[in-house]
């Protein structure tokens, strides 16, 4: 892979994760492939898909949406907490 290819992909995985977190915090519920594909400015949901599916810190739910680990951190506490 040419560096210019790996930075490209670099800046991209960045900002996939910033607009994760971003949606988040600014909306209270997570984003689905779209919101990110519109934010981001990704046309295909596929490369979209490509780039979460390879960010080691989120995880898609059973209903489609992109949860980032620091979520799910608050929700097992939260769980353990109330039993």
């Amino acid at each position: 892979m040419d560096k210019r290819k790996s930075k490209r992909s670099r800046v991209r995985y960045a900002r996939m994760r910033a607009a994760i977190d971003r949606f988040w915090m600014d909306n209270h519920y997570p984003p689905t492939i779209r919101d990110l594909m519109e934010i981001v400015g990704i046309t295909s949901t596929s490369v979209a898909s490509y780039y979460i599916k390879r960010l080691p810190e989120v995880r898609q739910s059973e209903h489609g949406r992109i949860i980032p680990q620091w979520v799910d951190g608050i929700f097992q506490s939260h769980q353990k907490a109330n039993g």
